[in-house]
């Protein structure tokens, strides 16, 4: 005789806390909430540090690129301290393992910045190449 199939239960009040898209909704909430706060109070180091822009940055040259980057170091380490706490808050509430997210974090959030460091001065080129050859 086949076995019964069982039906998903609802989960109720635990869903708004244990699945990952309502987090989505809080993080966002959060993030506009500390922002118009942060914009109120004035320039602080959560505006500065949703400020920087290195995707942005037409550099010539590594140093040029490592400049920026030793110019606004703290706010790129703060930015990655406040992202890491939000996260490592709501996996844990979810269950998910701290020992394999946290690895996962850091290396999402920095393998873009060392594209930016290997590229040393081909996005400027590549800019002014395409501007070029538009006309």
């Amino acid at each position: 005789m086949p076995e019964k199939q069982r039906e998903p239960q609802a989960m109720g009040w635990k869903e708004l806390y244990l699945k990952e898209d309502w987090w989505a909704i809080y993080f966002g909430i959060e993030i506009v909430v500390a922002t118009l706060i942060a914009f109120l109070v004035g320039k602080s180091i959560i505006v500065q540090s949703l400020t920087i822009n290195p995707g942005g940055l037409k550099y010539l040259s590594l140093g040029q690129l490592m400049g920026h980057f030793s110019h606004n170091f703290h706010l790129y380490i703060f930015e990655f301290l406040v992202w890491l706490s939000f996260f490592v808050v709501s996996t844990k509430i979810m269950g998910f393992k701290l020992s394999e997210f946290v690895p996962s974090f850091i290396f999402i959030y920095v393998y873009p910045l060392s594209y930016l460091l290997s590229a040393d001065g081909q996005m400027h080129q590549s800019t002014t190449s395409n501007r070029l050859s538009s006309h």
